[in-house]
């Protein structure tokens, strides 16, 4: 038999206050004296006392719940992305619950599923990460009036309040660094179709580098999902042998990690070998991980954070015009490119 969840009811008949001077108390409410607090809050911790937010959202009409959606949290970049919204959410006052969508063909965890549990728990807003033409989920939100803000990726067509790093602008100042290097054959390690930043990305290196004079025939693409295969690196190795590549552009840190890693066991090394570059810079959150020359928004950018605030302002001033925040981007050399040529500077730039 289940035990009865306790109440404010019972917590005040235990300590013979009010209801609601026990509900002001579990607020921490600081017009009450703080020994009337501690009596009250020790006394319903002993008690086993829940709050039940469903009750409190009706009350008040804001659940201070809010939902992250994401389809990838396994990718540490994402893993600090969400810590750093946690981290600021909770000072704001709010708790945060964690989503995952998939691309699977699952309908139960495609993006607007999951989408539509989130707003089933009365959350007061949605940080979303979306796919590029997720149209389906932001029709969604707008019908349920729910405040959400994009994070990381853009829906084409979609006019929201978006928090992005320059992916475009990363793209290019990866492909001016190789240039600038010396390399004149290269690979590009593309992610997944559906995401916006593998678009702007690819778009921006390889616009680059045909503004530099490469041709496309020394431009060579590989989907990342080769490097899972178990003679992806052998594959890997024959095409950079065959098309004279030295210089490689990977669309994440996270699959950079795992090509250069991959090669190493069929003899070729980085940067010996081939040059790399990934795109996240998680070597510069996560130091135990081996340096890798990597693109991303400056040290001093927050996209978590960001997105956060841009949130709490939407839900506080739903008829703000939509927002877009697209951080500059930075090349973090860690050592995993080489110059082929010494005629040429090399040196950290921005964008």
């Amino acid at each position: 038999m289940t035990a009865a969840r306790i109440t404010l009811k019972d917590v005040a008949r235990e300590t013979g206050f009010s209801v609601n001077t026990v509900s002001r108390a579990l607020r921490d409410d600081s017009m009450l004296s703080g020994q009337t607090r501690a009596v009250i809050q020790k006394t319903a911790d002993d008690m086993g006392y829940i709050k039940n937010n469903f009750a409190s959202t009706l009350r008040s009409g804001t659940s201070h719940l809010i939902a992250i959606v994401i389809n990838d949290i396994s990718n540490p970049h994402s893993s600090y992305v969400i810590s750093d919204i946690e981290r600021y959410l909770r000072t704001a006052g709010y708790d945060v619950l964690i989503l995952k969508s998939s691309k699977d063909g699952d309908e139960n965890l495609s993006g607007n599923h999951i989408i539509r549990i989130a707003v089933t728990q009365s959350v007061d807003g949605i940080l979303y990460f979306p796919y590029q033409h997720d149209h389906t989920s932001i029709d969604f939100m707008e019908r349920s009036e729910i405040p959400y803000v994009l994070v990381d990726r853009k829906v084409d067509g979609v006019e929201a309040d978006v928090v992005c790093c320059d992916d475009v602008g990363g793209g290019r100042l990866a492909a001016e660094h190789f240039l600038g290097q010396g390399h004149r054959s290269f690979l590009y390690v593309r992610g997944p179709a559906y995401s916006s930043s593998q678009i702007d990305r690819e778009r921006g290196f390889v616009g680059a580098l045909r503004e530099g004079g490469i041709p496309l025939s020394d431009i060579h693409f590989l989907s990342d999902g080769i490097l899972y295969r178990p003679d992806g690196a052998g594959r890997l190795a024959a095409l950079l042998k065959k098309e004279g590549i030295t210089a490689s552009l990977v669309f994440r840190d996270e699959v950079a990690y795992l090509m250069i890693n991959q090669l190493k066991k069929v003899g070729v090394n980085v940067p010996q070998d081939l040059s790399v570059i990934g795109f996240d810079h998680l070597y510069g959150f996560f130091p135990y991980l081996q340096p890798l020359t990597s693109v991303f928004c400056g040290a001093d950018q927050s996209l978590g954070q960001t997105a956060a605030r841009l949130l709490l302002g939407r839900i506080k001033n739903p008829s703000l015009p939509a927002r877009e925040k697209v951080f500059p981007v930075e090349l973090f050399e860690e050592g995993t490119t080489r110059a082929l040529s010494t005629a040429f500077g090399v040196k950290r730039r921005a964008l």
